[in-house]
Parts: structure tokens; sequence; C-alpha cells
């Protein structure tokens, strides 16, 4: 079945080696003075961070600075909104990846509104848009340069929440940012938008929004390789920036329905704070065990994908044509270096009790059985 769509994607993107020219005209739609929100200082290692600051001082365009954002803690989010009020920002700017472009759609929401800001991540309605939203990504990765969301942890209290319909105004994204990436950060970058795209090919029946996976899927696993072994070549960092923009972007998905796919993030969700470990590291190891699963109730569409996607016999039958996609899936992350048992990435294993006991407090209708949530969880780890 084709399914109906609406489409509306408003991001302003300026690609290429040229982007950064347009940074300080974006900035003055709205005003003369940007929050720069970016992580550990590694923009300013690269250079970035000067070149982002030279277009600013030229333009005669104030900025402040707010640093060290390695995680979207809702506390640090709240000091940045304090920070926006009190000195007059127009523009929030996220350089670096995903949790910094988060963080400063969050922060821009919050300086325009009055109100409890945990309420917004919840989902309550906004009253204004939020200052305008700029995205420099350094990583790409997650693709919240033109995603509609924003995902935020509260440290203190442990919980966590999506704030939706915050989407950055400008995009600039130059692939040679990305050169300094070493090779794990290049590789979890590739799978994280592999992932995203992937899962827009089942749930529907869209032959145009499939051939465009598969030709990106395609592009992004011969890209990685060559980005891992020729950290510098400008077009594999191209195509992988640019598969970026596709992993949130609703391109892939019109004439689909995506009503089970998405169960996966939060099985995700769950295995994640019982492991205490980064969301690319959870994600990327439950993927192939997670299409496993599910094939129990949609083995065609999975056969389907393990058969245009890893090259799998159409001869085979849902269940062989499966287990031999995932050991596919699962062979070619290691061959880049990723890990794919949480054993390996995670200080300590929850026991079968504590994934029950954590699978029954954030189980829905929807999901699968509660007892094959555990097992799925179980199958990514080395007992």
């Amino acid at each position: 079945m084709f399914y109906d769509f609406n489409l509306n994607h408003p991001v302003n993107i300026h690609f290429g080696k040229g982007a950064l020219n347009y940074l300080a005209d974006e900035i003055k739609v709205a005003g003369n003075k940007a929050m720069l929100v970016y992580g550990g200082g590694s923009i300013k290692k690269t250079g970035v961070y000067d070149k982002i600051t030279g277009v600013l001082k030229e333009a005669g365009i104030e900025w402040v600075d707010f640093g060290g954002c390695v995680k979207p803690w809702y506390a640090d989010i709240l000091k940045a909104v304090d920070i926006c009020k009190k000195e007059g920002v127009d523009c929030v700017i996220g350089i670096g990846g995903s949790t910094c472009m988060d963080m400063a759609k969050v922060i821009a929401a919050g300086a325009a509104n009055d109100g409890d800001l945990w309420e917004y991540i919840k989902g309550a309605p906004r009253a204004n848009k939020g200052l305008r939203i700029g995205a420099i990504p350094t990583y790409p990765s997650g693709g919240s340069e033109t995603s509609r969301g924003a995902v935020v942890d509260d440290q203190e209290t442990g919980g966590n929440g999506t704030m939706y319909g915050v989407i950055p105004d400008f995009s600039i994204i130059n692939p040679e940012y990305a050169y300094t990436l070493d090779a794990k950060n290049t590789a979890y970058g590739a799978v994280i938008a592999f992932m995203q795209i992937s899962l827009n090919y089942f749930t529907g029946d869209s032959p145009i929004s499939e051939r465009l996976i598969e030709g990106l899927l395609d592009t992004i696993r011969d890209s990685v390789k060559v980005s891992i072994e020729k950290p510098e070549d400008y077009q594999a960092r191209a195509n992988q920036a640019l598969a970026s923009i596709y992993g949130t972007n609703v391109m892939p998905s019109l004439g689909k329905s995506r009503e089970w796919v998405y169960n996966v993030y939060d099985y995700i969700g769950i295995i994640r704070r019982q492991l205490g470990i980064s969301y690319r590291e959870t994600f990327s190891i439950i993927f192939p065990y997670w299409l496993k699963a599910e094939a129990k109730y949609h083995g065609d569409e999975i056969k389907n994908y393990m058969v245009k996607i890893w090259g799998v016999d159409a001869n085979l039958s849902e269940e062989e044509a499966v287990d031999e996609g995932s050991k596919k899936i699962i062979e070619f992350y290691e061959s880049i270096g990723l890990p794919m048992k949480y054993n390996l990435v995670a200080k300590t294993m929850p026991s079968k009790e504590q994934l029950i006991k954590a699978t029954e407090a954030e189980y829905y209708d929807g999901m699968m059985p509660m007892n094959e949530i555990v097992q799925l969880f179980e199958a990514c780890m080395e007992l």
C-alpha cells in the first residue's frame, strides 16, 4: 500500500566548501547576536571555531559561547536559556554532533517561551516557535541538522524526552569539517545514518522511496570504507554528510507508514538506561538482532530488505534469509571496527530479572510481547 503524506521541509541548507559564506546573512535575518553551542573543544583544535568566529567578527556579529556540551543535559540547557535571555541572543547555533544541535534547538525554544521547559519537551504546545536556529555539523550522523526533533536527558532525575517541532532554520554543511574524525567516529556516524534510513524501507509499497533508499545505503557502505582509509577524501565525506541529512529527512519515507519500525527506539531506550552506554552503541548492536526478532511478525518485508540490501539469496526461506542477512550486517559492522555485543561496551550487564522489570515499566500495546523483548536484549549480550 502507498500511504498518503504531507511534505514541508523548511531548512535552508548550504552545502559544500563555501557554505560558511552564508552564515552571517542567516544570523542577521533575526538580529545581530548569536550563541554558539559546542562540545568538548574539538572545534577549537581543528580550527572550525576560528573560521566561524572569523566570519562573525567580519560581519560585526556578537556572540556568546556555550561549550562543554558532550551530553544533552537538561540542567545545561536551562543555564543556556538564562544566558540567552540575559544577553539578548537572537540566534542559537549548534556546532558539532547531534547533541550540540539538539541542545541548540531546545535552548532556542526555551528562550522564547515562558513556563516549564520540561513540559514542552514532553509535548506541551509552545506559544512561540523560538529563536532562530542554526546547525553546523562536524560529525555527520544522526541528522539533527535537518530534523524536527531534539533529545534531552535529565541527569538529576534520570528522565529523558524528545522535543518535537524544533527544526533548524538553516544548516551550514561543509564535509571538510569531518576530516579530523577518527575511524571509530567515522564508522559510527555512517551506521547511524544507515540504520535510520533503513527503517524507511519497511511498512508500505513505495518503489521510488525504496530505490532511493537502496542507492543511499550502497553509497554509505562504499563511502565509509574510503573515509576510514582516506580521512580527507572530499567525495566520501560529502557522501556521508548528505546521507546524514537523509537519515532524518522525510524523503525516503514518502508513501510509507512506519507504523511498527519506530518501536526500535523504545527498545533502545529501555536497554540503554540499563547499560549506561551511548545511543550509537546501543542502536548499532541491537539493529540486526531486532530485525531477526521482528521477522516473526514482518518476515516478508525483512526478507525483502535482506535480499535487496544485503544480497541474500531470494530462494531462501524467510527464516534463513533473515538469519543470513543479520549475520551479514554484523560482519560488515565488525569489518569497520564496531563491537557487536553489549558486553564489549558496557561495564556491567543487567540480570534477567532487571531486564524484565525495566521492560515491564515501559511496556505499551504495540510492542512485541514482553518476553520477546527480553530475549532480544539477551541476544545482544554474551551470556
